[in-house]
This record gives structure tokens, sequence and C-alpha cells, in this order.
């Protein structure tokens, strides 16, 4: 039996099953009613020294990640090896507060909402993270909720909660350290918490606390977000940034993508 290619030069089943893989773009779109914000590298707003001074809210929201300060700016990496060549941004230093900050007033997560993220820290194969590198922080102070990288210096956000690295069960963070090469990190708050700014990148009260790293996506749920809902954000952004061979063995898109209408 004969198969047609289509134009890509593709055929048959495979050919009809990639042109409906499901992008960041169209699941945020799909998941817009759960989502308060979803920025993912293709689509920033980059300045002329290369530095990060926005994101697009890929939900239409008009939730966009914002950075007026230079200094304090992510740099866009055009082609990174850790997403196969994709575009990435993050910073190689922990001088400074590099971050991306999240616009559209303050957000309260409730212990049903989650921060997804497609990263990677340092080069992928350090054996654990510093201790002053911060991932996300909501609010101004060392008090707010903030994540760090080694145990001991999580803040409240995960203190009483946990995390999930590339789809797998849900831990709390102790003294162990977590490497982590391009993977999807799903954070679960244990506590609520209430209308907060937040920010990627860095701990906001004190300097040289950037996280020396990059990202590919970065969205923040609201409080009706379904475990189906996040194993298929999971299974977007692992594909969408080439690491979806590291999703748990179990995961639903560990070997097939998300597909339109999933």
């Amino acid at each position: 039996m004969s198969h047609t290619g289509n134009a890509n030069g593709n055929f048959g089943v495979e050919g009809l099953r990639q042109t409906r893989v499901l992008t960041p773009v169209m699941a945020a779109q799909n998941l817009r009613k759960v989502l308060h914000c979803w920025y993912n590298a293709d689509f920033l707003n980059v300045d002329a020294n290369g530095l990060v001074s926005g994101a697009s809210d890929l939900t239409g929201k008009g939730n966009d990640g914002i950075q007026a300060t230079e200094s304090r700016r992510l740099t866009h990496f055009p082609s990174d090896l850790q997403f196969k060549g994709k575009p990435s941004f993050g910073s190689l230093t922990t001088t400074g507060s590099r971050r991306l900050e999240v616009s559209g007033g303050s957000i309260s997560l409730s212990t049903e909402a989650r921060i997804i993220l497609s990263c990677f820290y340092s080069d992928g194969l350090a054996s654990g993270f510093s201790s002053v590198n911060g991932l996300v922080h909501g609010g101004s102070t060392t008090s707010d909720p903030r994540v760090f990288g080694n145990g001991g210096s999580w803040g409240s956000l995960l203190l009483t909660g946990s995390y999930s690295k590339n789809g797998g069960a849900y831990f709390t963070q102790a003294t162990s350290p977590l490497p982590l090469p391009a993977s999807t990190l799903a954070l679960r708050p244990g506590t609520n918490t209430a209308n907060l700014p937040w920010s990627f990148g860095a701990e906001l009260s004190s300097i040289n606390r950037t996280w020396v790293g990059g990202f590919r996506n970065i969205i923040i749920t609201n409080s009706s977000i379904t475990n189906l809902d996040i194993s298929l954000i999971e299974g977007v952004i692992a594909w969408d940034g080439d690491h979806q061979n590291r999703l748990a063995a179990n995961h639903p898109y560990r070997f097939i993508p998300p597909l339109v209408r999933d």
C-alpha cells in the first residue's frame, strides 16, 4: 500500500500526527481559563544588548513578563544546547538580581495551584545547587515565599509544600542536592499565598542570588487546575524543550507528544 506524503516529506499516520502536535501557543489558549500566564522563550522582548525586557503572555490575558531595569534583565540565549538549540533565557552569573517579573497585579496561589517550569540549573551537570541561587520569589522580603536551589533555603512557598521533577511523584525538599539538566518542574504550595507579586530568576530581597541557568517555559496556574491538565502542560513543555526523554517512565507523554484535542 502506498502513502501520499505531505509538504514536509512526512507520510501517512506519522505525518498527520506531527501536524497535530500541541504547541505552547495552542496549549496556553486551550487552557486559558485555568492559567494566570504562560511565557515561552520564542516570544520575548529582547533589547539591543541581548537582554530580556519582557515576555508575551501566551494566554492572551495580558499578564506579560516585564523587566524595566536593564541591570536586572536576564540574558537571551538564541541557541541553547540544553534545549537542543532552541532559545532560552537566564543568567550565567549570580551577580545582581536578574529576574523576569510577572505583570498583571498581585497573584494569590492556593494549595491547588502550580508553578510549572521548563528549565535547567548551571550546565545541567552540576552535582547540586548553590544555596543562594533563587528560582522563583513571591513578594519582596525575605519572609515572602521564595524557592532557592538547595535544602534548607527553600522559602515558605515550599516549606510545607512540595515539588515534582519531570512528572514524577511530589517530594518535600530536604537537604539532598537536586541536579537539574533541562527538566520539567512543578511546584506545589503547601499553604495559601495571598496578593503577592511574583518573579523568576532571582531572590528579590537580596542581591547576588540570581539563578545560574535558563528557562524555556514559565507557567503559573490558578486553583482550578486538574492533574490531567498539569500532565498535559508537562508534556507540552517537555516536547517543546526536547527533554521529553527525562519524563517519568509512566508519564502519559513520555513517548508521544500531546496532540490537539488531548
